[in-house]
C-alpha cells in the first residue's frame, strides 16, 4: 500500500535479518539511524545539496517500522517524517533496489 508519506512492503522475511541489513545499508551509506531496541523501529535524517542551488541542502527525515501482520507476515513501513516528497521518494527508491530490500523482495517473490 502507498499513500504520499507512507509507503508499505509485506513479506515473510524474517524481521530480525530485514532490521540488521537496513540497518547496514543506512551506515555503509554514512548516514547514522536511532534503532529502538523495543520495537522494529528505525528513524534516520538525510541530508544532501540541492540542486541547482549554491550552498543550500534540504533534509529528509525517515521512518522505517516493522509490523507484525500475522503469523507469517510482516509490514515493512516507509514513513517520511520531514521533508521535500520527491527526495523522499529517491531514498525509498534507493533502499527499495538496495542488497538489503532486493533480499527481503526476492524472498516475497519466492515465497509467494
Amino acid at each position: 500500500m502507498e499513500t504520499s508519506n507512507q509507503i508499505n512492503i509485506i513479506t515473510s522475511y524474517n524481521p530480525d535479518i530485514i532490521e540488521k541489513e537496513i540497518v547496514d545499508y543506512l551506515t555503509g551509506q554514512k548516514i547514522e539511524p536511532k534503532v529502538n531496541e523495543k520495537k522494529y523501529k528505525i528513524k534516520f535524517e538525510y541530508e544532501a545539496p540541492m540542486e541547482n542551488v549554491k550552498d543550500a541542502t534540504f533534509k529528509v527525515s525517515l521512518c522505517i517500522r516493522i509490523l507484525k501482520v500475522d503469523e507469517n507476515d510482516v509490514c515493512v513501513e516507509f514513513t517520511k517524517l520531514s521533508g521535500p516528497q520527491d527526495k523522499y521518494r529517491q531514498i525509498v527508491d534507493d533502499l527499495k533496489t538496495s542488497k538489503c530490500m532486493t533480499n527481503v523482495v526476492a524472498w516475497l517473490l519466492k515465497t509467494r
